[in-house]
């Protein structure tokens, strides 16, 4: 969203920039047929480029309160997942396990959140526009893991997309085993195509690609905003996952959701606090 503004903004910068360059230069002949702004054009010309002199100022302005406010947010964020993350840890004995386990918060941005806090605005976006390329992608706030088996997929996680977009979707705690949902094998673009839109996940078959070899299982609880009724605020989610192939801890289990569910509930009230 804020890509598209500031293209929009620069694009009439520079049409304003160009208009009054034109009023100004002298190498433009007298000629009848030359066209020359007019006093209105000149005027208009010099507003918009005033208005966006001030607009990228306060965009800076609020991109550095917008970072600080997100450090900020990491920090809090982290102190409250590290005991999550090393509770799973000891689950299992096995090193590769221990170590390629990974545990995630991920967060709607707090314009987003801001805009669809009204009940009625909530229930709008959801079932009318469910979905929709404009709703932006969660940031991580915060994650552990000791290796990184993969790089990033370069996914910008949405509601709908993937194990992240289902809990936001679903609003509710998701499990999924990618080996019972796809397989083994990596599946071709023709196989993939065949599959039913709830098992795709959201993904097109690029970006099934991507996160093949990089997910084994992954279980994803909600964060919601604290203390605002029966249809709180969907805040983000705690993501735990592991690579194909380690099964030595199932995310599944109880335990694993109970303590998942309760770091959600102390992260819901850090960031309440900072915001």
């Amino acid at each position: 969203m804020r890509w598209r503004i500031r293209t929009a903004v620069t694009l009439l910068s520079a049409i304003a920039a160009g208009v009054l360059a034109l009023d100004s230069s002298k190498a433009w002949s007298d000629s009848a047929t030359d066209w020359h702004p007019g006093k209105n054009q000149i005027l208009a010309a010099a507003i918009i480029l005033f208005i966006s002199i001030l607009y990228n100022l306060a965009d800076a302005q609020l991109e550095k309160k917008r970072a600080q406010r997100r450090d900020g947010i990491s920090v809090a964020v982290s102190e409250i997942l590290f005991p999550l993350w090393y509770e799973v840890f000891k689950l299992s004995g096995n090193q590769r396990a221990q170590e390629e386990l990974g545990v995630h918060v991920w967060l709607v941005p707090t314009w987003y959140g801001i805009v669809s806090r009204h009940h009625s605005i909530r229930r709008l976006t959801r079932h009318r526009f469910h979905d929709r390329s404009w709703i932006p992608p969660l940031w991580r706030a915060a994650q552990f893991r000791l290796t990184h088996p993969e790089g990033p997929t370069g996914i910008d996680w949405k509601r709908g997309k993937g194990a992240i977009g289902c809990c936001w979707r679903s609003r509710a705690s998701r499990h999924f085993d990618m080996s019972s949902l796809w397989g083994t094998a990596e599946l071709d673009r023709s196989t993939w195509d065949s599959l039913d839109e709830d098992e795709k996940l959201g993904f097109s078959h690029r970006e099934y690609q991507r996160i093949f070899r990089k997910y084994g299982s992954v279980l994803v609880v909600p964060i919601f905003r604290p203390r605002h009724g029966s249809n709180p605020q969907f805040m983000g989610c705690v993501a735990i996952d592991q690579p194909p192939g380690t099964g030595m801890i199932n995310l599944n289990q109880q335990i694993v959701k109970g303590k998942a569910s309760a770091v959600s509930d102390h992260i819901g009230d850090a960031v309440e606090r900072i915001l």
